[in-house]
């Protein structure tokens, strides 16, 4: 299956990745979202955009994104808050490529490195933040929306050499 990144700009873009963003939680947790993840969602899109990116197949549909921005709460480095690929292709590698953008991107914008959270019991996720690079900062915490256990996870990008 061919998979090209893009870039998003439009607020159909917008609208895309947070009823992607929904299907994708919906099937990671086994049931609808909490009331206010869609809203949450779509507030990530006001803050300043590092990286946003769109993974699409042949047809126009979305497949996937990732939204990094920064925040004063992360500091220096860009803040992955949204990473979430269809379920109807989970395991193809369209997440790996999502992260490894948005990591170029980070670098390319000269900040020192990638922060995000992810829940303690997304083993997958972690597995793969960890394949590129991402480890545990800090101790756990209850994530805002939810009230479960997540960590914040960090990659360096002071060793990655810049473009």
């Amino acid at each position: 299956m061919q998979l090209d990144v893009a870039t998003g700009s439009t607020p159909a873009d917008v609208d895309a990745c947070v009823a992607l963003w929904l299907e994708a939680v919906g099937a990671r947790d086994g049931h609808e979202p909490v009331v206010g993840t869609a809203e949450h969602c779509r507030a990530k899109f006001d803050a300043t955009i590092v990286s946003w990116r769109l993974l699409r197949g042949a047809d126009p549909r979305l497949l996937g994104f990732g939204l990094a921005t920064t925040t004063p709460a992360t500091g220096d480095d860009a803040y992955l808050g949204l990473l979430a690929v269809s379920p109807s292709i989970e395991g193809r590698g369209g997440a790996g490529r999502l992260i490894d953008t948005v990591i170029a991107d980070a670098a390319t914008a000269g900040l020192p490195g990638v922060v995000l959270n992810v829940m303690t019991d997304n083993t997958r996720a972690i597995g793969l933040y960890a394949s590129r690079g991402f480890v545990a900062a800090g101790a756990p915490h209850e994530h805002a929306l939810t009230g479960r256990e997540a960590q914040r996870y960090r990659r360096d990008l002071t060793r990655v050499p810049r473009p």
